[in-house]
Protein backbone atom coordinates (compact mmCIF):
# COMPACT_ATOMS: atom_id res chain seq x y z
CA UNK A 1 0.00 0.00 0.00
CA UNK A 2 0.97 3.65 -0.49
CA UNK A 3 1.72 4.94 3.01
CA UNK A 4 3.47 8.18 3.87
CA UNK A 5 2.99 9.14 7.53
CA UNK A 6 5.37 12.06 7.14
CA UNK A 7 4.20 14.32 4.33
CA UNK A 8 7.13 15.53 2.17
CA UNK A 9 7.61 19.24 1.55
CA UNK A 10 5.84 20.78 -1.42
CA UNK A 11 8.08 20.50 -4.49
CA UNK A 12 8.01 23.94 -6.09
CA UNK A 13 9.87 22.97 -9.27
CA UNK A 14 7.06 21.02 -11.02
CA UNK A 15 4.60 23.73 -10.01
CA UNK A 16 6.79 26.46 -11.51
CA UNK A 17 7.23 24.51 -14.74
CA UNK A 18 3.51 23.77 -14.98
CA UNK A 19 2.61 27.41 -14.37
CA UNK A 20 5.19 28.58 -16.93
CA UNK A 21 3.87 26.20 -19.60
CA UNK A 22 0.31 27.28 -18.82
CA UNK A 23 1.26 30.94 -19.15
CA UNK A 24 2.96 30.34 -22.52
CA UNK A 25 0.00 28.37 -23.89
CA UNK A 26 -2.85 30.49 -22.53
CA UNK A 27 -1.38 33.91 -21.66
CA UNK A 28 -4.03 34.03 -18.96
CA UNK A 29 -3.28 34.71 -15.28
CA UNK A 30 -6.50 32.95 -14.27
CA UNK A 31 -5.35 29.70 -15.91
CA UNK A 32 -1.97 30.01 -14.18
CA UNK A 33 -3.64 30.58 -10.80
CA UNK A 34 -5.88 27.57 -11.43
CA UNK A 35 -2.88 25.31 -12.02
CA UNK A 36 -1.21 26.50 -8.82
CA UNK A 37 -4.36 25.83 -6.77
CA UNK A 38 -4.69 22.34 -8.25
CA UNK A 39 -1.08 21.39 -7.53
CA UNK A 40 -1.20 22.63 -3.94
CA UNK A 41 -4.46 20.76 -3.27
CA UNK A 42 -3.08 17.57 -4.82
CA UNK A 43 -0.05 17.78 -2.55
CA UNK A 44 -1.80 18.46 0.75
CA UNK A 45 -4.54 15.86 0.18
CA UNK A 46 -2.27 12.92 -0.62
CA UNK A 47 -3.70 9.89 1.22
CA UNK A 48 -1.94 7.92 3.91
CA UNK A 49 -3.15 4.68 2.35
CA UNK A 50 -5.04 3.56 -0.71
CA UNK A 51 -5.69 5.39 -3.98
CA UNK A 52 -5.86 9.21 -4.05
CA UNK A 53 -9.66 9.33 -4.19
CA UNK A 54 -10.18 12.58 -2.25
CA UNK A 55 -7.53 14.50 -4.25
CA UNK A 56 -9.14 13.25 -7.46
CA UNK A 57 -12.65 14.23 -6.38
CA UNK A 58 -11.51 17.68 -5.25
CA UNK A 59 -9.66 17.96 -8.58
CA UNK A 60 -12.96 17.18 -10.31
CA UNK A 61 -14.48 20.15 -8.48
CA UNK A 62 -11.58 22.13 -9.86
CA UNK A 63 -12.29 20.87 -13.39
CA UNK A 64 -15.96 21.83 -13.17
CA UNK A 65 -15.01 25.32 -12.06
CA UNK A 66 -12.15 26.04 -14.48
CA UNK A 67 -12.12 23.82 -17.57
CA UNK A 68 -13.97 26.32 -19.74
CA UNK A 69 -11.16 28.85 -19.21
CA UNK A 70 -8.57 26.43 -20.62
CA UNK A 71 -10.88 25.37 -23.46
CA UNK A 72 -11.43 28.98 -24.51
CA UNK A 73 -7.79 30.04 -24.11
CA UNK A 74 -6.44 27.06 -26.05
CA UNK A 75 -9.04 26.75 -28.83
CA UNK A 76 -10.62 30.20 -29.04
CA UNK A 77 -14.05 28.58 -29.10
CA UNK A 78 -16.82 30.33 -27.17
CA UNK A 79 -19.30 28.68 -24.81
CA UNK A 80 -22.48 30.33 -23.47
CA UNK A 81 -20.79 31.12 -20.16
CA UNK A 82 -17.98 32.94 -21.99
CA UNK A 83 -20.31 35.10 -24.06
CA UNK A 84 -23.29 35.63 -21.76
CA UNK A 85 -21.85 35.95 -18.23
CA UNK A 86 -19.07 37.41 -16.12
CA UNK A 87 -17.52 33.96 -15.96
CA UNK A 88 -14.09 35.02 -14.68
CA UNK A 89 -15.44 36.31 -11.40
CA UNK A 90 -17.31 33.04 -10.87
CA UNK A 91 -14.21 30.99 -11.72
CA UNK A 92 -12.24 32.86 -9.03
CA UNK A 93 -14.99 32.11 -6.50
CA UNK A 94 -15.05 28.46 -7.62
CA UNK A 95 -11.28 28.22 -7.12
CA UNK A 96 -11.53 29.69 -3.63
CA UNK A 97 -14.44 27.39 -2.76
CA UNK A 98 -12.53 24.33 -4.00
CA UNK A 99 -9.47 25.37 -1.99
CA UNK A 100 -11.64 25.91 1.11
CA UNK A 101 -13.29 22.50 0.67
CA UNK A 102 -9.84 20.93 0.36
CA UNK A 103 -8.59 22.85 3.41
CA UNK A 104 -11.45 21.52 5.52
CA UNK A 105 -10.75 17.98 4.36
CA UNK A 106 -7.02 18.39 5.01
CA UNK A 107 -7.53 19.50 8.62
CA UNK A 108 -9.65 16.45 9.39
CA UNK A 109 -7.49 13.96 7.45
CA UNK A 110 -4.01 15.09 8.44
CA UNK A 111 -3.97 13.21 11.76
CA UNK A 112 -5.38 9.97 10.32
CA UNK A 113 -3.30 6.85 10.70
CA UNK A 114 -4.50 3.36 9.77
CA UNK A 115 -5.48 1.13 12.69
CA UNK A 116 -2.76 -1.11 14.11
CA UNK A 117 -2.27 -4.43 12.34
CA UNK A 118 -4.38 -7.21 13.77
CA UNK A 119 -3.79 -10.85 12.88
CA UNK A 120 -7.55 -11.42 13.09
CA UNK A 121 -8.15 -8.76 10.44
CA UNK A 122 -5.96 -10.19 7.68
CA UNK A 123 -8.68 -12.38 6.17
CA UNK A 124 -9.93 -11.32 2.78
CA UNK A 125 -13.46 -11.78 1.59
CA UNK A 126 -13.41 -14.94 -0.48
CA UNK A 127 -13.61 -14.40 -4.24
CA UNK A 128 -16.79 -16.48 -4.47
CA UNK A 129 -18.54 -14.48 -1.74
CA UNK A 130 -17.43 -11.19 -3.27
CA UNK A 131 -18.75 -11.98 -6.73
CA UNK A 132 -21.97 -13.52 -5.46
CA UNK A 133 -22.69 -10.30 -3.53
CA UNK A 134 -21.62 -8.14 -6.50
CA UNK A 135 -23.80 -9.85 -9.11
CA UNK A 136 -26.61 -10.23 -6.57
CA UNK A 137 -26.65 -6.47 -6.04
CA UNK A 138 -26.65 -5.90 -9.81
CA UNK A 139 -29.76 -8.07 -10.07
CA UNK A 140 -31.33 -6.33 -7.09
CA UNK A 141 -30.54 -2.81 -8.31
CA UNK A 142 -33.65 -2.54 -10.48
CA UNK A 143 -35.85 -3.68 -7.61
CA UNK A 144 -34.22 -1.26 -5.18
CA UNK A 145 -34.73 1.67 -7.56
CA UNK A 146 -38.35 0.63 -8.13
CA UNK A 147 -39.01 0.34 -4.39
CA UNK A 148 -37.34 3.71 -3.82
CA UNK A 149 -40.05 5.54 -5.74
CA UNK A 150 -42.96 3.41 -4.57
CA UNK A 151 -42.40 4.09 -0.87
CA UNK A 152 -41.60 7.73 -0.16
CA UNK A 153 -40.65 7.01 3.46
CA UNK A 154 -37.82 4.69 2.38
CA UNK A 155 -36.74 6.41 -0.85
CA UNK A 156 -33.38 7.65 0.45
CA UNK A 157 -32.58 4.33 2.12
CA UNK A 158 -33.28 2.26 -1.00
CA UNK A 159 -31.33 4.67 -3.22
CA UNK A 160 -28.37 4.51 -0.84
CA UNK A 161 -28.51 0.71 -0.83
CA UNK A 162 -28.43 0.73 -4.64
CA UNK A 163 -25.40 3.02 -4.60
CA UNK A 164 -23.75 0.63 -2.15
CA UNK A 165 -22.63 -1.16 -5.29
CA UNK A 166 -19.85 1.45 -5.50
CA UNK A 167 -18.21 -0.05 -2.41
CA UNK A 168 -18.39 -3.52 -3.95
CA UNK A 169 -16.90 -2.17 -7.18
CA UNK A 170 -13.92 -0.88 -5.22
CA UNK A 171 -13.47 -4.32 -3.68
CA UNK A 172 -13.81 -6.07 -7.06
CA UNK A 173 -11.48 -3.80 -9.02
CA UNK A 174 -8.84 -3.70 -6.28
CA UNK A 175 -8.95 -7.50 -6.11
CA UNK A 176 -7.75 -7.48 -9.75
CA UNK A 177 -4.87 -5.03 -9.22
CA UNK A 178 -3.47 -6.06 -5.83
CA UNK A 179 -1.23 -7.83 -5.23
CA UNK A 180 -0.96 -8.71 -8.96
CA UNK A 181 -2.61 -7.09 -11.97
CA UNK A 182 -5.11 -9.41 -13.67
CA UNK A 183 -5.86 -7.61 -16.93
CA UNK A 184 -8.52 -9.90 -18.43
CA UNK A 185 -11.00 -9.93 -15.51
CA UNK A 186 -10.29 -6.24 -14.79
CA UNK A 187 -11.16 -5.11 -18.31
CA UNK A 188 -14.01 -7.60 -18.50
CA UNK A 189 -15.72 -6.11 -15.44
CA UNK A 190 -14.98 -2.54 -16.63
CA UNK A 191 -16.54 -3.17 -20.06
CA UNK A 192 -19.50 -4.97 -18.49
CA UNK A 193 -20.14 -2.05 -16.14
CA UNK A 194 -19.86 0.55 -18.90
CA UNK A 195 -22.27 -1.32 -21.17
CA UNK A 196 -24.65 -1.83 -18.26
CA UNK A 197 -24.50 1.88 -17.42
CA UNK A 198 -25.04 2.94 -21.03
CA UNK A 199 -28.33 1.06 -21.17
CA UNK A 200 -29.74 3.26 -18.40
CA UNK A 201 -31.20 6.74 -18.66
CA UNK A 202 -28.40 8.48 -16.79
CA UNK A 203 -24.63 8.19 -17.15
CA UNK A 204 -24.28 5.62 -14.36
CA UNK A 205 -21.16 4.24 -16.05
CA UNK A 206 -19.21 7.24 -14.72
CA UNK A 207 -18.97 5.60 -11.29
CA UNK A 208 -17.51 2.43 -12.85
CA UNK A 209 -14.97 4.51 -14.75
CA UNK A 210 -14.04 6.38 -11.57
CA UNK A 211 -13.59 3.22 -9.51
CA UNK A 212 -11.70 1.38 -12.25
CA UNK A 213 -9.51 4.43 -12.81
CA UNK A 214 -8.72 4.68 -9.09
CA UNK A 215 -7.67 1.02 -9.05
CA UNK A 216 -5.32 1.60 -11.99
CA UNK A 217 -3.91 4.75 -10.37
CA UNK A 218 -3.19 2.82 -7.17
CA UNK A 219 -1.48 0.15 -9.27
CA UNK A 220 0.54 2.89 -11.00
CA UNK A 221 1.64 4.38 -7.67
CA UNK A 222 2.91 0.98 -6.62
CA UNK A 223 4.71 0.39 -9.94
CA UNK A 224 5.91 3.81 -11.07
CA UNK A 225 8.68 2.40 -13.29
CA UNK A 226 6.55 -0.23 -14.99
CA UNK A 227 6.04 0.82 -18.63
CA UNK A 228 3.24 -1.72 -19.10
CA UNK A 229 1.22 -0.22 -16.24
CA UNK A 230 1.71 3.26 -17.69
CA UNK A 231 0.44 2.04 -21.07
CA UNK A 232 -2.55 0.43 -19.34
CA UNK A 233 -3.31 3.72 -17.59
CA UNK A 234 -3.11 5.63 -20.89
CA UNK A 235 -5.37 3.12 -22.67
CA UNK A 236 -7.97 3.14 -19.88
CA UNK A 237 -7.95 6.95 -19.76
CA UNK A 238 -8.26 7.29 -23.55
CA UNK A 239 -11.04 4.70 -23.73
CA UNK A 240 -13.08 6.23 -20.90
CA UNK A 241 -12.57 9.69 -22.35
CA UNK A 242 -13.79 8.55 -25.77
CA UNK A 243 -16.87 6.87 -24.27
CA UNK A 244 -17.72 10.04 -22.34
CA UNK A 245 -17.19 12.24 -25.42
CA UNK A 246 -19.44 10.14 -27.66
CA UNK A 247 -22.08 9.76 -24.94
CA UNK A 248 -22.29 13.54 -24.63
CA UNK A 249 -23.12 13.74 -28.35
CA UNK A 250 -25.66 10.92 -28.58
CA UNK A 251 -27.40 11.03 -25.18
CA UNK A 252 -30.13 13.52 -26.13
CA UNK A 253 -31.41 11.49 -29.09
CA UNK A 254 -30.98 8.28 -27.09
CA UNK A 255 -32.96 9.59 -24.11
CA UNK A 256 -35.66 11.02 -26.39
CA UNK A 257 -36.22 7.54 -27.83
CA UNK A 258 -36.34 6.06 -24.31
CA UNK A 259 -38.94 8.63 -23.21
CA UNK A 260 -40.96 7.92 -26.36
CA UNK A 261 -41.05 4.25 -25.39
CA UNK A 262 -39.24 2.92 -28.46
CA UNK A 263 -36.35 1.51 -26.41
CA UNK A 264 -38.13 -0.65 -23.87
CA UNK A 265 -35.51 -3.40 -23.57
CA UNK A 266 -31.77 -3.39 -22.96
CA UNK A 267 -31.24 -5.18 -26.29
CA UNK A 268 -33.06 -2.44 -28.20
CA UNK A 269 -31.08 0.22 -26.32
CA UNK A 270 -27.78 -1.45 -27.17
CA UNK A 271 -28.84 -1.70 -30.81
CA UNK A 272 -29.78 2.00 -30.87
CA UNK A 273 -26.48 2.96 -29.22
CA UNK A 274 -24.56 0.84 -31.70
CA UNK A 275 -26.12 2.79 -34.58
CA UNK A 276 -25.49 6.19 -32.96
CA UNK A 277 -21.89 5.37 -32.04
CA UNK A 278 -21.29 3.98 -35.53
CA UNK A 279 -22.57 7.21 -37.08
CA UNK A 280 -20.23 9.23 -34.85
CA UNK A 281 -17.21 7.06 -35.64
CA UNK A 282 -17.93 7.19 -39.37
CA UNK A 283 -17.05 10.89 -39.44
CA UNK A 284 -15.17 11.80 -36.25
CA UNK A 285 -13.57 14.91 -37.78
CA UNK A 286 -17.02 16.47 -38.14
CA UNK A 287 -18.39 15.36 -34.79
CA UNK A 288 -15.32 15.90 -32.61
CA UNK A 289 -15.38 19.73 -32.30
CA UNK A 290 -19.09 19.92 -31.45
CA UNK A 291 -18.87 16.90 -29.13
CA UNK A 292 -15.90 18.44 -27.33
CA UNK A 293 -17.74 21.76 -26.95
CA UNK A 294 -20.78 19.93 -25.58
CA UNK A 295 -18.65 17.94 -23.13
CA UNK A 296 -16.81 21.04 -21.88
CA UNK A 297 -20.10 22.91 -21.53
CA UNK A 298 -21.53 19.99 -19.55
CA UNK A 299 -18.51 19.80 -17.28
CA UNK A 300 -18.08 23.55 -16.73
CA UNK A 301 -20.79 24.37 -14.21
CA UNK A 302 -20.32 28.13 -13.79
CA UNK A 303 -22.92 29.56 -16.18
CA UNK A 304 -25.97 29.78 -13.90
CA UNK A 305 -23.90 30.71 -10.81
CA UNK A 306 -22.15 33.45 -12.82
CA UNK A 307 -25.52 34.88 -13.85
CA UNK A 308 -26.61 34.80 -10.20
CA UNK A 309 -23.59 36.94 -9.26
CA UNK A 310 -25.01 39.71 -11.44
CA UNK A 311 -28.45 39.55 -9.82
CA UNK A 312 -27.61 38.95 -6.15
CA UNK A 313 -27.63 41.22 -4.23
CA UNK A 314 -28.22 44.02 -6.80
CA UNK A 315 -31.68 42.79 -7.83
CA UNK A 316 -32.39 40.07 -5.28
CA UNK A 317 -31.13 40.25 -1.67
CA UNK A 318 -29.11 37.53 0.02
CA UNK A 319 -31.29 35.06 1.91
CA UNK A 320 -29.32 35.11 5.20
CA UNK A 321 -28.93 31.35 5.13
CA UNK A 322 -32.50 30.38 4.16
CA UNK A 323 -31.41 27.72 1.63
CA UNK A 324 -28.96 26.06 4.02
CA UNK A 325 -31.39 26.23 6.95
CA UNK A 326 -34.07 24.55 4.85
CA UNK A 327 -31.58 21.85 3.85
CA UNK A 328 -30.50 21.18 7.44
CA UNK A 329 -34.12 21.03 8.57
CA UNK A 330 -34.84 18.58 5.75
CA UNK A 331 -31.89 16.36 6.74
CA UNK A 332 -32.80 16.37 10.45
CA UNK A 333 -36.36 15.25 9.70
CA UNK A 334 -35.85 12.01 7.73
CA UNK A 335 -38.94 10.98 5.83
CA UNK A 336 -38.97 7.55 7.46
CA UNK A 337 -40.00 9.32 10.69
CA UNK A 338 -41.68 12.38 9.15
CA UNK A 339 -43.57 11.00 6.13
CA UNK A 340 -45.58 14.18 5.61
CA UNK A 341 -42.71 16.64 5.44
CA UNK A 342 -42.80 18.83 2.30
CA UNK A 343 -40.52 18.14 -0.66
CA UNK A 344 -37.61 20.46 -1.29
CA UNK A 345 -38.05 22.91 -4.17
CA UNK A 346 -36.81 21.83 -7.59
CA UNK A 347 -33.29 23.15 -8.26
CA UNK A 348 -34.64 24.69 -11.46
CA UNK A 349 -36.59 27.12 -9.27
CA UNK A 350 -33.30 28.52 -7.96
CA UNK A 351 -31.97 28.85 -11.50
CA UNK A 352 -35.08 30.76 -12.55
CA UNK A 353 -35.09 33.04 -9.53
CA UNK A 354 -31.42 33.79 -8.97
CA UNK A 355 -29.92 33.31 -12.46
CA UNK A 356 -32.95 34.73 -14.28
CA UNK A 357 -33.10 31.91 -16.84
CA UNK A 358 -36.37 30.15 -17.66
CA UNK A 359 -35.24 26.53 -17.63
CA UNK A 360 -37.39 23.40 -17.62
CA UNK A 361 -38.44 22.24 -14.17
CA UNK A 362 -40.96 20.19 -12.22
CA UNK A 363 -43.66 20.56 -14.86
CA UNK A 364 -41.54 18.54 -17.31
CA UNK A 365 -39.89 16.24 -14.77
CA UNK A 366 -36.55 18.02 -15.17
CA UNK A 367 -34.08 19.64 -12.81
CA UNK A 368 -31.23 22.02 -13.70
CA UNK A 369 -28.35 22.07 -11.23
CA UNK A 370 -27.53 25.33 -9.45
CA UNK A 371 -24.54 24.16 -7.33
CA UNK A 372 -24.04 24.24 -3.58
CA UNK A 373 -21.41 26.95 -4.12
CA UNK A 374 -23.97 29.19 -5.79
CA UNK A 375 -26.47 28.41 -3.02
CA UNK A 376 -23.87 29.46 -0.44
CA UNK A 377 -23.28 32.73 -2.29
CA UNK A 378 -27.02 33.45 -2.44
CA UNK A 379 -27.31 32.62 1.26
CA UNK A 380 -24.33 34.49 2.70
CA UNK A 381 -22.46 36.43 0.03
CA UNK A 382 -18.69 36.93 0.18
CA UNK A 383 -16.87 35.83 2.37
CA UNK A 384 -19.57 34.12 4.44
CA UNK A 385 -20.32 31.66 1.63
CA UNK A 386 -17.04 29.83 2.29
CA UNK A 387 -17.81 28.98 5.93
CA UNK A 388 -20.33 26.14 5.30
CA UNK A 389 -18.13 24.79 2.49
CA UNK A 390 -15.16 24.56 4.88
CA UNK A 391 -17.33 22.94 7.55
CA UNK A 392 -18.62 20.35 5.10
CA UNK A 393 -15.08 19.50 3.92
CA UNK A 394 -14.00 19.04 7.53
CA UNK A 395 -17.11 17.05 8.51
CA UNK A 396 -16.90 14.69 5.53
CA UNK A 397 -13.22 14.03 6.19
CA UNK A 398 -13.84 13.55 9.91
CA UNK A 399 -16.62 10.98 9.38
CA UNK A 400 -14.55 9.06 6.82
CA UNK A 401 -11.62 8.89 9.28
CA UNK A 402 -13.89 7.94 12.19
CA UNK A 403 -15.33 5.00 10.28
CA UNK A 404 -11.94 3.94 8.87
CA UNK A 405 -10.35 3.79 12.32
CA UNK A 406 -12.96 1.21 13.32
CA UNK A 407 -12.26 -1.14 10.41
CA UNK A 408 -9.20 -3.35 10.90
CA UNK A 409 -9.47 -5.25 7.61
CA UNK A 410 -7.38 -3.25 5.14
CA UNK A 411 -9.34 -4.34 2.06
CA UNK A 412 -12.72 -3.34 3.51
CA UNK A 413 -11.32 -0.17 5.09
CA UNK A 414 -9.84 1.25 1.90
CA UNK A 415 -12.90 0.37 -0.18
CA UNK A 416 -15.16 1.99 2.43
CA UNK A 417 -13.07 5.16 2.59
CA UNK A 418 -13.11 5.46 -1.19
CA UNK A 419 -16.85 4.86 -1.48
CA UNK A 420 -17.66 7.32 1.30
CA UNK A 421 -15.39 9.92 -0.29
CA UNK A 422 -17.33 9.66 -3.56
CA UNK A 423 -20.43 10.86 -1.73
CA UNK A 424 -18.69 13.23 0.65
CA UNK A 425 -16.80 15.12 -2.06
CA UNK A 426 -19.26 14.81 -4.88
CA UNK A 427 -19.59 16.93 -7.97
CA UNK A 428 -19.42 20.73 -7.97
CA UNK A 429 -22.93 21.15 -9.38
CA UNK A 430 -24.79 19.39 -6.56
CA UNK A 431 -27.12 21.28 -4.28
CA UNK A 432 -26.61 21.25 -0.51
CA UNK A 433 -29.65 18.97 -0.18
CA UNK A 434 -28.13 16.31 -2.44
CA UNK A 435 -24.51 16.70 -1.36
CA UNK A 436 -25.13 16.71 2.40
CA UNK A 437 -28.40 14.74 2.45
CA UNK A 438 -27.28 11.80 0.33
CA UNK A 439 -23.74 12.02 1.69
CA UNK A 440 -24.77 11.68 5.33
CA UNK A 441 -27.24 8.88 4.54
CA UNK A 442 -24.51 7.01 2.69
CA UNK A 443 -22.04 7.59 5.53
CA UNK A 444 -24.43 6.14 8.10
CA UNK A 445 -25.71 3.12 6.18
CA UNK A 446 -22.56 2.09 4.32
CA UNK A 447 -20.26 2.93 7.23
CA UNK A 448 -22.33 0.79 9.59
CA UNK A 449 -22.44 -2.06 7.06
CA UNK A 450 -18.66 -1.95 6.54
CA UNK A 451 -17.94 -1.97 10.29
CA UNK A 452 -20.31 -4.93 10.69
CA UNK A 453 -18.66 -6.84 7.80
CA UNK A 454 -15.21 -6.19 9.30
CA UNK A 455 -16.26 -7.56 12.68
CA UNK A 456 -17.83 -10.61 11.09
CA UNK A 457 -14.60 -11.42 9.27
CA UNK A 458 -12.60 -10.96 12.46
CA UNK A 459 -14.92 -13.18 14.46
CA UNK A 460 -14.59 -15.94 11.86
CA UNK A 461 -10.82 -15.56 12.01
CA UNK A 462 -10.92 -15.92 15.78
Amino acid sequence: MVKSPERPAFNKTPAIYAMAVTLVLTRDWLAVLSVLVLMVLWHVLKPVEGPPVIPLLVAYHWVQGTIGVFHHDLTGRDLPAIVQSDYRRMVVLALIATAVLGAGAYLSLRSYRPPALDSKATSRITANSLFVIYFGLILANGTLNLLAWQSARFTQIFITMAYGKILLLFLVFRRFVTPDFQAVPFFGILLFEIVLGLTGFFADFKFSMLVGGLAIIELLLLNRRNVGIWLTFIVVTAFCGTVTLIWTEVKFDYRAQMVAGTLATKASRLQALEGMVGAWLSDPATHLPTSLDALIERLWQVYFPALALDRVPDLIPHTDGAILKRTIRHILTPRIFFPNKPDLPNESDNVRLYAGVEVAGTESGTSHAFSYIAESYVDFGIPGMFVPIFIWGYLAGFVICWVAKRIRNEEIRIATMCAMAVFGFNIFERSWAKLAGQGLTFFILIGALAIFADRQLRSKRA
